[in-house]
C-alpha cells in the first residue's frame, strides 16, 4: 500500500484503533472493510449517546461523545482512503 507510513500515523493519532487493527487493515481488504463498518456503528451509536446526555442537559458528556464520534468518522475516512489507494486500475480511466 502507497505511503502506509502516513496512514499508519493518521490511524495511531485518532487513537481509535489498536496497533493490531491498524495492521490488519493494511494487510487486508477484508479487515479494513470490517473495521470501516466497525468505525461506523461506533459514530452512529456515539453520536445518539451524545442526544442522550443532551436530552438530561449534560453538556460536557454531549461534547466529549461528539468528539469520540468524529475520531471514528475520521477513522473510516483514512480506512476508505487507503482502500481507494491500493485498489486494482485506482485512479485510471479507460481510454
Amino acid at each position: 500500500m502507497p505511503d502506509d507510513g502516513a496512514l499508519i500515523r493518521e490511524l495511531e493519532l485518532l487513537a481509535t484503533l489498536s496497533q493490531s487493527q491498524i495492521r490488519a487493515a493494511l494487510d487486508s481488504v477484508p479487515a479494513r472493510a470490517e473495521l470501516v463498518a466497525f468505525a461506523l456503528d461506533e459514530d452512529v451509536e456515539l453520536r445518539r449517546e451524545a442526544d442522550l446526555a443532551r436530552d438530561v442537559d449534560d453538556e460536557e458528556t454531549a461534547c466529549h461523545l461528539e468528539q469520540e464520534a468524529a475520531a471514528w468518522r475520521a477513522t473510516a475516512t483514512a480506512l476508505r482512503r487507503a482502500g481507494r489507494r491500493t485498489a486494482p486500475d485506482a485512479g485510471r480511466r479507460s481510454a
